[in-house]
């Protein structure tokens, strides 16, 4: 018997997809580009090569920066429909 991998499974169409996106809604990232009232950033989770936005960021009082901690939240499915809710200046 054989071992085979949960992807070359699902290619066999021995397993089925999952019926839900596996999606995490909140991610950390940092902060690249800042706008009026929207920002870049990337996620540590994807690379440094991949940017997001622009995205809006919540109106704490104080501006993001460039270079700043920031906490992400994704509203529609997968990546779509950023928010930034909070960031930092990393210590």
């Amino acid at each position: 018997m054989s071992h085979i991998d949960p992807f070359n499974e699902l290619l066999a169409g021995k397993r089925q997809p999952p019926a839900q996106p596996q999606v995490r809604t909140a991610m950390q990232g940092t902060i690249q580009d800042v706008y009026d009232t929207t920002a870049t950033f990337v996620l540590d989770d994807y690379g440094k090569d991949h940017r997001f936005g622009p995205a809006p960021f919540s109106d704490n009082g104080s501006f993001p920066q460039s270079g700043d901690i920031c906490l992400v939240v994704f509203s529609g499915s997968g990546v779509d429909k950023p928010w930034i809710v909070g960031w930092a200046r990393p210590s």
